[in-house]
């Protein structure tokens, strides 16, 4: 799978301690993405993304997650 978060960008301030992560993402071959799961503490725990749009084989598949911090951030790196 190739994927590309399209928000927020890299180096972006955030200013709010909820953040709307959207990206994109391409499965290789026939195979379709049925799930998206994003880690903000290096895979201790898992967010369960909301697809957008159809499944479709070689088919962009567009995807976004709202992530909540106790902790402001202040920068984005991708």
């Amino acid at each position: 799978m190739n994927s590309v978060i399209c928000h927020p960008l890299d180096g972006e301030k955030i200013l709010t301690n909820s953040i709307l992560i959207e990206r994109y993402a391409i499965a290789t071959g026939d195979c379709t993405i049925k799930c998206v799961e994003l880690s903000t503490d290096g895979g201790e725990t898992w967010i369960q993304a909301e697809l957008q749009e159809s499944q479709h084989p070689w088919a962009w598949q567009f995807w976004r997650s709202q992530i909540y911090s106790v902790f402001q951030v202040n920068e984005v790196h991708g």
